[in-house]
């Protein structure tokens, strides 16, 4: 198989924002895009780049619980509730920011995308450049990043 690539990206994946002086700034993934492009990376021969979609509460459910979802769905609102605190939001590590749900959402879109394309073959390799991926899962989600 010819090496070929699958590329998840959308300008959006880079308007999350965690405040200043955060060390996962967008600028990083803004500066990674135009890297690649500078050197000619989307434009090469076997690579594909497509907008992906949000995933869907559905699929967020296959790793987070829906209680979690909606914790990150509320701290992304206009008065964050003390509550989300109890998952780990709204700390220095992970502060919250209007639209974190959609933010995210767009990011695990992105992962499925990519992984989509791999799974299928599509491609022989998948990436999104959007805020790295979340630590957590089910059992975990109080003690790690959305």
């Amino acid at each position: 198989m010819s090496c070929t690539l699958h590329v998840a990206w959308d300008e959006r994946l880079a308007s999350y924002d965690f405040g200043a002086g955060h060390p996962m700034a967008p600028v990083r993934v803004e500066l990674t895009i135009e890297l690649a492009r500078a050197f000619g990376v989307f434009a090469r021969a076997g690579v594909t780049v497509e907008r992906p979609a949000p995933a869907t509460d559905v699929q967020l459910q296959m790793v987070h619980l829906q209680r979690y979802i909606a914790a990150v769905r509320l701290a992304g609102g206009p008065e964050p509730d003390p509550s989300v605190l109890d998952f780990g939001l709204g700390t220095e590590d992970d502060p919250v920011f209007t639209g974190m749900h959609d933010a995210s959402a767009l990011v695990a879109g992105a992962t499925l995308a990519a992984a989509r394309a791999v799974w299928t073959g599509a491609a022989r390799h998948g990436e999104h450049r959007g805020r790295p991926a979340s630590r957590d899962a089910r059992e975990r989600e109080r003690f790690l990043r959305v």
